[in-house]
């Protein structure tokens, strides 16, 4: 799950609503995109947009507003990896895991640019997505 770590711009995190995607299941802390004016998942794909990060669970209906917080470049995120990063390999970028709600320990294509991280196994990391607005 992505959570807001720290605002680098010492702004505050605005709460936008948009209508999930008809029949797709949301989580919170997904990361996700819109698509026809509908939140849907960003995809583990980097060739997709990452627009925003869920702050509820539901499943879409197309009608029913879901809360989310853009993401901002200045903005840090806190998650997971599924796969150990070691302090070595700060300043890389990682891709989504297909749920969107953690990083893999994989650069293809990667998005998410790691800044800090535990070195575990499963990494606890903190870092930002640089392509976003």
């Amino acid at each position: 799950m992505f959570t807001l770590y720290k605002t680098l711009d010492g702004s505050g995190p605005v709460i936008e609503w948009f209508p999930g995607t008809n029949e797709e299941a949301i989580s919170r802390g997904q990361v996700l995109t819109l698509s026809s004016g509908a939140l849907t998942g960003a995809g583990d794909d980097s060739d997709g947009a990452q627009d925003f990060i869920s702050l509820s669970t539901a499943t879409g209906d197309g009608s029913t507003l879901l809360p989310v917080i853009r993401i901002k470049a200045t903005d840090q995120y806190k998650t997971t990896s599924s796969g150990q990063i070691a302090a070595t390999a700060l300043g890389n970028l990682y891709t989504l895991a297909t749920t969107e709600l953690t990083i893999t320990a994989t650069t293809t294509k990667g998005v998410f640019k790691v800044d800090e991280t535990d070195g575990a196994t499963t990494s606890a990391v903190v870092g930002h997505f640089p392509g976003a607005i």
